[in-house]
């Protein structure tokens, strides 16, 4: 018998639990942007010098690292007025990024993910909070990237740890917290410059203010 899993409000979602456990392949990025279906190819990687690793951050398990990636916080309306906040790494949606990972790898479930509502969000300072700089839910240094295509924010959340050094920002350890045995290790990890971060933070804020 399928397994029932949380779903959005007066909907039932009802899908077949995943039978084989796969290990993770790499969607390349740059082949979503040219419009090209995704390939699953190596991250390019840099190894971590005796210098960087005085730099690793906490959230960071391995020793090989992806170059810094261009990061934006885009604000858009919904007909009911009330503002949204999409994550953009390179200038594809995380929504995308997420959807075409789990696609690739055949998670039950893929996507299902939609941008943060601003006006339905309860944990005070947005930018502390996609600093990874709070210790509300989901807990500290974790945060809820996506919420859930119905709108509800931890109806269908994707999470990530947040970290920082005084040079990088880093998303890390993916979750969705109704899967917890899916594998990220394979989408992640995602590193930011600081000061970009902060900037993106900055015009976030300014479009809200």
């Amino acid at each position: 018998m399928a397994p029932r899993v949380p779903g959005c409000r007066g909907a039932e979602r009802t899908i077949w639990a995943a039978t084989e456990t796969r290990s993770a392949p790499i969607v390349d990025r740059n082949e979503r942007r040219l419009g090209r279906s995704p390939v699953r190819t190596p991250r390019k990687a840099r190894a971590v010098d005796s210098r960087q690793a005085k730099e690793r951050l906490p959230v960071l398990s391995r020793v090989m690292i992806a170059a810094p990636s261009p990061i934006e916080f885009v604000l858009d309306d919904l007909d009911s007025g009330e503002q949204r906040v999409t994550p953009t790494v390179d200038g594809i949606t995380l929504i995308e990024l997420v959807r075409d990972y789990e696609t690739a790898v055949s998670f039950d479930v893929p996507g299902g993910y939609d941008r943060l509502i601003i006006d339905r969000f309860r944990f005070g300072d947005l930018g502390a909070y996609l600093s990874g700089k709070t210790d509300v839910w989901p807990g500290p240094g974790k945060v809820a990237l996506l919420g859930c295509s119905c709108g509800e924010l931890g109806c269908w959340p994707l999470f990530a740890q947040v970290g920082e050094t005084d040079k990088y920002v880093v998303w890390d350890r993916f979750e969705q917290p109704y899967r917890n045995d899916r594998d990220y290790s394979g989408f992640e990890p995602f590193l930011f410059d600081r000061r970009r971060y902060a900037d993106a933070l900055h015009r976030l804020a300014v479009g809200l203010s």
